[in-house]
């Protein structure tokens, strides 16, 4: 701004009256020095104001400064329209309004009322407002419009939505969000929950229908149809083990009453019992687990993984405990 003030003063702003004209010529005199009257008290006033920090003040007044010349032509006005399309584009830029000041500045450079060292000014400033606006609409929110629609398309009442972790209204709404990526959920008492992943763009909008489905049936996880059977297998193997000591005790008697040595056929048959209840209790542990597992499931208890995890070191412990038994 220090080249700036070297070129274009404050003073500068404030331009003279055009010579009068000869005698004899139409009288234009009098509407030419309004004209100049009027747009000097304008600049005036515009200077005040941005000595002061009301630029938007200061954009009004130049505004009516470049109206009160709007009608006349000559190097001379379009000298004074420059610099005030200039010192009004500051303004802007201060405003933060880089959309209407980078316009502004373009038609400037465009102006024929600009030397050359003031033309390379203009072009600067250009290159930065430029830049400005670029970020501006980098991070220029985007708007997003949420609807919640039940199974049959018809709008969902009671529905609760989350942006980001945080409630939003009741659906439909719009939402003004920054640009990247939100994760929307939707809950309802009566629906599973539906969550979506969505990425805004700057300044674009977006509409999302969400549609949550009513609940499945429940039915148990096939791991606890897979444990249920493997209970009903040991037990099924310990009830045979049980009929095959029944056997050996039965051989047993028979040999003690001719007086052989039963002592064997009862020790494998005792063997065969042990193993059995082993078996059984293997399988009761298996048993249990499924069903508290399946309970686990259906409740939709959060500690539920847990309780599965604890439950199949569990019974690994007690198979291993009983491939020893046998």
């Amino acid at each position: 701004m220090a080249t700036l003030g070297t070129l274009w003063c404050v003073a500068a702003l404030v331009v003279a009256e055009p010579a009068d004209p000869p005698r004899g010529s139409a009288p234009v005199v009098a509407p030419a020095t309004r004209a100049v009257d009027a747009f000097n008290r304008s600049v005036s006033r515009a200077i005040a104001h941005r000595r002061s920090s009301r630029h938007a003040e200061a954009v009004a007044a130049l505004d009516a400064a470049l109206n009160a010349i709007r009608e006349r032509s000559g190097p001379f006005f379009d000298k004074a329209r420059s610099r005030a399309r200039f010192y009004k584009a500051l303004s802007l830029v201060a405003l933060r309004r880089y959309q209407r000041a980078q316009a502004l500045l373009r038609l400037l450079s465009a102006s024929p009322g600009l030397e050359a060292q003031e033309r390379t000014v203009v072009a600067k400033r250009l290159d930065e407002v430029s830049r400005l606006r670029d970020i501006e609409r980098a991070n220029t929110p985007g708007e997003v419009t949420v609807e919640a629609l039940d199974p049959a398309g018809k709008p969902l009442s009671g529905a609760v939505v989350t942006i980001d972790g945080r409630a939003g209204p009741s659906p439909p709404f719009t939402v003004r969000l920054a640009p990247g990526r939100h994760v929307v959920q939707i809950s309802h008492s009566e629906f599973v929950n539906e969550r979506q992943t969505i990425r805004v763009e700057p300044g674009a909008s977006l509409k999302m229908v969400l549609r949550p489905s009513p609940p499945a049936p429940w039915s148990p996880p096939g791991g606890v149809w897979a444990t249920g059977g493997s209970a009903l297998a040991l037990a099924s193997i310990g009830g045979l083990l049980h009929g095959l000591a029944a056997m050996d005790y039965s051989e047993a008697e028979d040999k003690a009453l001719l007086w052989r040595d039963a002592d064997a056929l009862v020790a494998r048959g005792d063997h065969k019992v042990t193993s059995a209840y082993v078996l059984y209790g293997v399988a009761g542990a298996l048993f249990v687990g499924a069903v508290l597992w399946a309970v686990a499931d259906a409740v939709g208890d959060p500690q539920g993984a847990e309780v599965r995890g604890g439950l199949a070191v569990g019974v690994a412990g007690v198979s291993v405990s009983a491939g020893g038994a046998f």
